[in-house]
This record gives C-alpha cells, sequence and structure tokens, in this order.
C-alpha cells in the first residue's frame, strides 16, 4: 500500500515554478556527445479517452495528465469516482463512447503502434548527432523512476467533448546519465473536425442502433426495464424518435462516423499523428539551444504537402513546443478537463494498482 501511495502522490508533481517556459533544449556540446540513443514509450494507461464537459474541469485535465507524467491512474480514478458522481448521465455517455472507441484501439495497441513508430527510426540518419539506437516499453505505474541516458515519450489520446475531433499529446525528454533533465519539448497534433449529419428518418434509425448497441455492449443484451441502465436506455431511445438532435445524439453520431470501415478514419488520424510526433522530436531534440540566449523566431514552420500546418507556439509559458493542426480550419473541437475511460480500461488500471500492493 506504501508503493501505492508514493505512485499516487508522484502524480499530483508539476513543473517547476521557477520554469520560465516549459521548453528545455540543450547546448551543441551537450548534443555531440549523446550520438546513437535509447528511446522509452511509457505505457498509456488511459487509451483514447473522450473528455466530457463537466461544472468542475480542474480535476483531470490534458496539462494535468501530462503533468502527471500519464503513466498513473489518479486522473482516471478521479473521474471514475468522484466526478462521476456529480454528473453521471454524461460521464455515463461518455464511457459508452470509451468503450466503443476500445474496439479499435485500445491503450495497449496505441501503445505498440507508437513504439513501432520509433522503432522504424532506429538506425536511421536525421539531421543532427542524436538518432534511435533501440526502442523500449516502460509502466510508469511500477516503475515510477526517470530513465538516465534515455529519450522518454509520453502520450495521452482524447477524443473532444462531443467526438467531433482527436488531440494527441506527447511529451518528449531527456535525462543525461547524471539524471538532469536536460530536455523536454511537448508535441500536439489536431485531427481533422467531423460534422454531425442533418437529421433524416435514416439518421435517426441509426441512432437508434448506436444506442442500442453501446446500451447493451456490457452484457451483451439489452437492459431490463426496472434497472437503472434499462431507465437510461428507455429514455435515450424516447429522446432519440423525437424531431431534435441533443447535442449529445449528435455526439454519437459523429462517434459513429469515426468508427465507420473499421475505423479507417481514426487510425489514419493515429498514425499521422505518430508519424508527425515522432519525426519533429528527433529534429528538436538535436536543435541547439543559442549559447548568447537568443531566441529562434517561432511560429509557422512548415506546411505539409497534405496542407497541415506545423508550427511552434510563439510566446508565452509554452512558447517553442509544436502544434500540428488540419489546413485553413479554425479548431472548434473543445477538451474539456475530465476523461472518460472504458470500463475495460478502468478494470485493468485496477489490477495494475492492486498488483502493487504485494510488493
Amino acid at each position: 500500500m506504501k508503493k501505492i501511495a508514493c505512485v499516487l502522490a508522484a502524480l499530483s508533481l508539476g513543473a517547476c515554478a521557477s520554469d520560465a517556459t516549459f521548453t528545455r533544449h540543450m547546448t551543441a556540446e551537450q548534443i555531440m556527445q549523446m550520438g546513437a540513443t535509447p528511446v522509452a514509450v511509457t505505457d498509456n494507461n488511459f487509451g483514447l479517452s473522450p473528455t466530457w464537459p463537466s461544472s468542475n474541469n480542474s480535476m483531470s485535465g490534458a496539462a494535468g495528465q501530462m503533468s502527471q507524467g500519464l503513466s498513473g491512474l489518479g486522473a482516471g480514478l478521479l473521474v471514475g469516482g468522484v466526478i462521476a458522481m456529480m454528473e453521471a448521465d454524461t460521464h455515463r455517455r461518455a464511457v459508452q463512447n470509451a468503450d466503443e472507441l476500445e474496439t479499435i484501439f485500445t491503450a495497449e495497441t496505441l501503445n505498440r503502434a507508437m513504439e513501432q513508430t520509433f522503432r522504424d527510426l532506429s538506425g536511421r540518419p536525421m539531421d543532427g548527432s542524436i538518432t534511435v539506437s533501440d526502442v523500449s516499453r516502460v509502466q510508469k505505474v511500477t516503475h515510477p523512476e526517470g530513465l538516465n541516458d534515455t529519450i522518454e515519450i509520453i502520450t495521452i489520446y482524447n477524443m473532444s467533448d462531443y467526438s467531433n475531433g482527436i488531440r494527441i499529446m506527447s511529451e518528449v525528454t531527456y535525462r543525461d546519465a547524471a539524471g538532469v533533465q536536460v530536455y523536454k519539448n511537448l508535441f500536439t497534433y489536431y485531427s481533422a473536425e467531423l460534422q454531425a449529419p442533418e437529421l433524416t428518418p435514416e439518421v435517426r434509425a441509426s441512432l437508434v442502433a448506436a444506442i442500442t448497441r453501446r446500451a447493451s455492449r456490457a452484457t451483451g443484451a439489452i437492459p431490463t426495464s426496472g434497472t437503472t441502465a434499462g431507465v437510461d436506455y428507455i429514455r435515450d431511445i424516447r429522446d432519440a424518435r423525437d424531431d431534435f438532435l441533443t447535442r449529445a445524439e449528435k455526439s454519437i453520431l459523429v462517434s459513429e462516423q469515426w468508427l465507420q470501415n473499421d475505423g479507417a478514419m481514426l487510425r489514419a488520424e493515429i498514425a499521422n499523428a505518430h508519424g508527425l510526433i515522432a519525426r519533429y522530436a528527433m529534429v528538436d531534440i538535436n536543435r541547439a539551444v543559442d549559447p548568447t540566449g537568443a531566441q529562434p523566431p517561432l511560429g509557422g514552420i512548415e506546411t505539409l504537402p497534405d496542407g497541415r500546418i506545423v508550427e511552434q507556439v510563439g510566446d508565452g509559458f509554452m512558447a517553442g513546443t509544436y502544434v500540428f493542426r488540419p489546413a485553413g480550419a479554425t479548431l472548434k473541437a473543445s477538451f474539456s478537463g475530465p476523461i472518460a475511460l472504458s470500463r475495460n480500461q478502468t478494470s485493468r488500471n485496477y489490477w495494475l494498482l492492486e498488483s502493487l500492493k504485494s510488493r
């Protein structure tokens, strides 16, 4: 139990108050000394987790997950406990959405995909002396200590409040052989955004089918009347058959678009995000800090062949962090603080914490 308490205590740590900016870069001399360097992909314990609007967003946000290392389960447990009691219906729908998304990507498949992306870079020449020597995985819940002389990558995956967009954030860090963190940056990828269809008889039928499938996933059968799940299901079906689409119903319809064709759009966005994050992480880690203290110009860096914009935040605490956004799009998707985990992932996290009790 003491080790569990230590793990959860570590989750509350954020950036140092004395840091002027989030990012940290090495000198040219430090970069030259590194050469081929191992990469460790930290296991994500949340999966592709939907965010959901709550009256209390302070308890678990993306920044909080990132500063907590994304390795611990505190955020997920809080969402599953305290916040869920406050706004159970919104959370219920978000969990159902997480259950559906997990049919395409589990946390494990996301972890393996990111690992493979960096493994594909192993041995390749880079624009600088730092290259990838080998790639491993690390579970920070059971091994919370930092790794020396290793590039570490920590990633969170979120679907927006109403399912219209995806955000993938990776923090990349490097501690030298003495355990001093000498590099850190953040890479944030935003997907193209989807829109809900107009209400037609066909769309209404699709909505009813989606609600029924989601309600039935836990037991394989439609919830029986008289139970809490049955009451929720009857109400959802009744509302779905009227002539108005609520935001919650639009969210279901948009989420269904991500799931079409075995999640083809979802898979494409995840693969694109992984590739861009890995590529620019290795470019950035090879960029030396100016010994005079002068800052390089920030802002737009590159427009990719598909029109996607790569830019760096120009000022403030997050200056120098990377953002990958779709071409010509005003990002409208909102990502609230609370996240929902699938029921399977919540169970996995429970047993992961239970495994610490015997240590």
